[in-house]
């Protein structure tokens, strides 16, 4: 799409939402809708939409888990790794922000959390930490997969993190999170977990059910 100058000013292909990228027939219709007659189908351009389908893994489309604006970068966690690239708070309706992948992020990014101005990572790979002044991550505990981390009301600076076998339990220091034990009593996969105003931990899980979860006083199960 260029300006009444001749200036490029966007360009639509299948990395940012087009079916295919051989644009046979272009068509404007009455309410300003472009059309596009394509080698694989037809699509549809609405330049009034607010919002808009984003791709930061290209042709792959991975599935999209977790999202997070941290330091003027937005954050993208899908099926095939980390995606990051500079935020601006507001965009056109096509421009489309420039992401690149993380290295050593390959694979499932299941949660992303700020956590005392400091960025978390649940991957498939275990729990990681987004270095801000080299742009890369750092392994903080390495194991069979963390869902996500959760900050504990009842016991400040104290972070819970649902694993694929239980739960972890983290500490908060100057540097960042400090891995303390896995909680005892609970070997089930734990991906979405709420405290209540009780601190009573509320686990869902995709065969069976609800549990509701106790804290020792000296958080060791």
């Amino acid at each position: 799409i260029v300006n009444q100058e001749g200036e490029s000013r966007y360009l639509l292909n299948k990395q940012n939402g087009l079916q295919d990228n051989n644009i046979i027939f272009p068509f404007l219709d009455n309410q300003g809708n472009l059309w596009l007659g394509e080698n694989n189908g037809i699509d549809r351009v609405d330049f009034g939409y607010h919002s808009k389908q984003i791709y930061p893994d290209g042709d792959l489309k991975g599935t999209a888990y977790a999202a997070q604006i941290f330091r003027d970068k937005i954050f993208l966690g899908t099926s095939s790794g980390l995606y990051v690239a500079p935020w601006k708070g507001q965009y056109s309706a096509f421009e489309y922000p420039h992401f690149r992948l993380v290295p050593q992020t390959e694979g499932q990014v299941w949660g992303l959390k700020v956590v005392e101005e400091k960025l978390y990572l649940g991957h498939h790979d275990g729990s990681f930490l987004w270095d801000d002044q080299n742009e890369r991550i750092t392994a903080i505990r390495r194991t069979q997969g963390t869902w996500g981390f959760l900050e504990l009301k009842k016991y400040p600076n104290y972070v819970v993190a649902g694993t694929y076998q239980g739960i972890d339990l983290y500490q908060n220091s100057d540097q960042g999170l400090v891995f303390v034990r896995r909680l005892t009593g609970l070997d089930e996969s734990c991906r979405f977990l709420v405290e209540d105003d009780e601190g009573f931990l509320w686990m869902s899980h995709p065969y069976r059910g609800i549990f509701k979860i106790t804290l020792s006083p000296n958080l060791d199960s």
